[in-house]
């Protein structure tokens, strides 16, 4: 299951109980408004979020449980005896998605770009075999990421179970650099969230260029041989993998999967600073009478926050 974080936030004595409205004037549900202020206050803490597969697919799910360790904690810390270790089981799983074949509810039109896309995971599947058996390191991490990235692609076309179809209903609600903007949910049943290009720059500022992932002068080179897990194309609409990117530059997320509600906190070097100056970032918040608390209104004088966490 996913990791379930709440906290209870009080502002100078003051129970903070939110009214927010996105961008574009949109009012919010009371109960999802408070979930977002508590989230942007949990930007400003927490580490990286990790999240639990949501597949509808038995097949989908186990194999998902082995990779998404390996892939978050694992590869990043080049640590290849643990892929090593897991790479038979890995394998079997994988071996066991491909003879699946076509799952059940995939559509019609687009049963024959799944299995190109199974045909292409299953060559992934051997060459990391080969990999794992007698290859180098860098083989082994080139390998197990063709197989991430190829796996990602068939995650894509999966039918969503009936918990995620649920929340189609309704739009993702992204909190970046304390704005909130609601916007187009991802049909993909991947726990990564998936926004449109035009999102993207709505939301974050950020636009794709041939040298990376860009806002002003700041530009991220995203991994050439991995870039399926950034971008992908359904019909005529870009989709942008902004919780990868996040992990890629080292920015913490919060999560509210129950409410679709997505906050990012600032990058490390960021964070740094923060602790370099000892100021914490500002932020503003109502009280229950609607009144606006900004912490830059109490510079100088002492403040308490309290935070607590479910685990």
């Amino acid at each position: 299951m996913a990791q379930r974080r709440s906290s209870s936030i009080d502002l100078v004595g003051t129970n903070v109980i939110p009214q927010h409205r996105t961008k574009g004037g949109l009012p919010m549900n009371r109960t999802v408004s408070r979930r977002i202020s508590l989230l942007f206050i949990a930007c400003l803490f927490l580490e990286i979020s990790t999240f639990a597969s949501d597949f509808s697919i038995k097949e989908y799910d186990d194999f998902h449980r082995v990779l998404h360790p390996l892939e978050r904690e694992a590869l990043p810390k080049n640590d290849f005896a643990a892929i090593r270790s897991k790479a038979t089981e890995l394998i079997v799983l994988g071996e066991s998605v491909v003879k699946l074949n076509v799952p059940a509810g995939v559509k019609s039109e687009h049963a024959s770009e799944f299995k190109k896309e199974l045909e292409n995971f299953r060559g992934a599947l051997e060459n990391f075999r080969s990999a794992a058996k007698s290859g180098t390191d860098d083989q082994l991490k080139s390998t197990f990421s063709a197989v991430h990235d190829s796996f990602e692609m068939l995650a894509a076309l999966v039918p969503a179970n009936s918990s995620a179809a649920k929340r189609t209903d309704r739009p993702r609600t992204v909190i970046y650099n304390g704005a909130a903007t609601q916007v187009a949910m991802d049909a993909g049943s991947s726990n990564d969230l998936w926004i449109t290009t035009a999102d993207l720059k709505r939301a974050t500022g950020f636009v794709i260029k041939p040298q990376g992932v860009c806002r002003d002068e700041l530009c991220f080179p995203l991994p050439k041989n991995r870039k399926a897990a950034f971008v992908k194309k359904q019909g005529s609409t870009q989709w942008f993998n902004l919780s990868e990117f996040a992990r890629l530059i080292g920015q913490p997320i919060a999560s509210d999967h129950k409410n679709d509600v997505w906050c990012f906190g600032p990058r490390a070097a960021e964070q740094n600073g923060y602790i370099t100056s000892l100021e914490a970032p500002d932020f503003t918040l109502p009280d229950m009478n609607g009144r606006q608390h900004s912490l830059k209104d109490f510079r100088g004088k002492k403040l308490l926050l309290i935070t607590w966490a479910s685990w």
